[in-house]
């Protein structure tokens, strides 16, 4: 039954870019908690590392699987300005929890995952693989 869902809308750019989007959300996700739960660096500096990581398992996902389009220069530099962008409003969000409400790194970071998925979401389908 899930095998005959799969095959039926895997043709929809749409249906592979949830998929793929579930996929990449939860290894950032995970790849964010293991790095802020075993890494000794500064929030900032262990969000950036999984966040590198995510980015670039993201990126091949996205090009070959999701929108399956050829690496151009022009589509690479528009896909990590925008994660250089969801990284900063990250940031910001993060420190914000931390600072005023005194919640801890992770919780932050979980707490503003939905919002920069979203966002994420939405540059890269109308600015990075713009049709």
């Amino acid at each position: 039954m899930v095998i005959q869902f799969f095959n039926k809308y895997k043709s929809y750019s749409s249906f592979r870019f949830l998929l793929a989007g579930i996929i990449n959300t939860l290894f950032g996700f995970t790849v964010g908690i293991l790095f802020l739960s075993i890494l000794p660096f500064h929030y900032t500096l262990t969000i950036f590392l999984s966040t590198v990581i995510s980015v670039c398992f993201n990126y091949f996902t996205s090009l070959t699987y999701v929108f399956k389009k050829i690496n151009s220069k022009k589509t690479t530099t528009r896909y990590f300005l925008v994660y250089l962008l969801m990284y900063l409003i990250n940031m910001i969000c993060i420190s914000i929890l931390i600072k005023q409400f005194s919640l801890s790194d992770i919780l932050s970071f979980a707490l503003c995952s939905p919002a920069i998925i979203v966002l994420t979401y939405l540059l890269q389908k109308n600015i990075v693989f713009q049709k």
